[in-house]
Order: structure tokens, then sequence, then C-alpha cells
């Protein structure tokens, strides 16, 4: 698509005008329009995901920093092929990343789609298995905002009843730990924590992606966030 749209816009050069019109296969295209290419709406929502709750199941999604957003759409369907359903009565508002699900129990697949004055753009599906049992597992919800500038909120639940020893920390690509989230120990249930974009030693992280991890007894999840400049 894009090389059709490349050559079907070229701008002729004199070489290419005394060979004939363009395309020209023997005398090349001239000067290629790469700005007519890329005139195409981008792809601004980058990450789809989704963890079952007590209450439902929670699908998430992160978009690119100059993304321009009008609102939402999120979408459930029994196979990945639909049909498709929209979930939401109304568009979700601009700033939404998150939406809480009420499906029975079995795979379920589900897309977002973000609406912009010149259409949409659709991430998806994700396939998702609702069991009903979220309260028996360890879980780590997605960071919300994802990608953030400020602060990102991070969530975790400890399923059972008693205590266990916790180590939440933020680490770099390179598996250095940068930050120390949460790190003792911590009754079952929901646990609300934040990171401000800043390391161990009070300075501020470098803009990139990172890994907020958490260890317990019962196992360890990661999440994937995102700082921005």
């Amino acid at each position: 698509r894009v090389k059709l749209a490349m050559t079907t816009t070229a701008l002729a050069d004199a070489q290419v005008l005394a060979a004939g019109a363009v395309p020209n296969t023997t005398w090349g295209y001239g000067k290629l329009r790469a700005d007519a290419a890329l005139s195409t709406t981008p792809v601004a929502l980058f990450e789809l995901d989704g963890e079952e709750s007590e209450s439902g199941f929670d699908v998430t999604w992160a978009v690119a920093q100059d993304a321009r957003f009008t609102g939402f759409n999120v979408e459930r369907a029994p196979a990945s092929a639909g049909p498709w359903k929209v979930l939401n009565s109304k568009a979700l508002d601009s700033s939404a990343r998150q939406f809480e699900d009420h499906p029975a129990p079995g795979i379920w697949f589900y897309r977002v789609s973000g609406i912009t004055p010149l259409g949409s753009t659709t991430i998806g599906p994700f396939r998702a298995e609702v069991t009903g049992l979220a309260a028996l597992r360890l879980r780590l919800l997605a960071p919300v905002p994802n990608p953030f500038r400020e602060t990102a909120n991070l969530s975790f639940v400890l399923p059972g009843t008693r205590t266990t020893k916790v180590d939440f920390s933020v680490y770099d690509v390179a598996g250095r730990r940068v930050a120390t989230l949460y790190n003792g120990f911590a009754q079952a249930g929901r646990h609300d924590v934040t990171w401000d974009g800043r390391t161990v030693s009070g300075s501020r992280a470098g803009a990139g992606l990172y890994f907020a991890r958490l260890t317990t007894d019962f196992g360890a999840r990661s999440r994937k966030v995102a700082l921005l400049p």
C-alpha cells in the first residue's frame, strides 16, 4: 500500500519526464512523495491487556503520547472473528484507559477502537479466559495512566487470608532495580501504590520502558510501564 501510494503520486523530474509518464519502471519513479504514503491515520493504540477481577473483567489499553482520540469503544466477541458487540452504551471519554466488563465464565475476545475526527483505529483482539476465581489468584493490575509523565498508579491484589512478604519494584530493560515501590509484609486484598518516575536516589528516571515487578510467596507478576520525557 505504501509503495502504491508513493509511486502513483511521484513528482516527475527531468529524467523521468523525458522518459515518459510516472511511474516508469525503466527510468525509476522520480521524486517519490513519502508524505503522500504516510498521510493516513497513524496507529496510536499500542497496547491492549486485561485482568479478571472479583467483580468482572478489566480491559485496559495504552495510547501513544501524541494520540488525539475523542473517545473509545470496547467490544467483546465469543470468537476472534466475531460477531462483535460494543459494550459501552456511549463512547468512553478520551481520557479513559480502562473498562470493566461482566461476562459469564468462558473464553472471550476483546478489542478497543479509538475514535478520531477522521475515523477510528482498532487494536485487538485480546483473548481472555474468565473463570470466576479471581479472588484466589495473585494479580497485578495494569498501570494507569500508561504511558505517564508525572505519576503512575499501580495496584496489586493478594489472595487468601494471611499476610505475605511482598517486594514491588521497578526495573529497567537491563534488569537493574530503579525504584522500590513497596517492600515488607502485606495483608490479603488490594493495595494501591504510585510511582512518580524517580529512582531510589531521588533523581528523575530517564524516559523509556520499565517493568514493574511484584514478587510474593504466591508467585511473581510484572507489567510494562512507559515513562515519557
